[in-house]
């Protein structure tokens, strides 16, 4: 079977959800990091950590607005769809 538009835009979705779900625990596990080194303070590693969590914090709000923008356009296909035929009970 042929995977239509719809199909294909919600298969996108959900890879890109789950690219959003990989985002999240990534910024968690450098905000353990973070936490980790007022332990054991490392002023180059501080500074590297610093950079890459507000860069990714960046990168992830431009990324979930995309996702949301696709979300709708999802949404809009999905409303457009025939829906399948009731089966006829016998």
């Amino acid at each position: 079977m042929e995977k239509t538009k719809v199909d294909v835009m919600n298969h996108v979705l959900v890879k890109l959800q789950d690219v959003q779900n990989s985002k999240i625990a990534l910024i968690q596990k450098i905000a353990s990091i973070q936490i980790e080194l007022f332990d054991q303070p490392d002023a180059d590693l501080e500074k590297a950590v610093d950079a890459a969590i507000g860069s990714i914090s960046q990168c992830a709000d431009e990324f979930n607005l995309a996702v949301e923008q696709y979300q709708m356009k999802v949404n809009i296909e999905n409303q457009n769809q025939p829906s399948a035929p009731a089966a006829s009970a016998t």
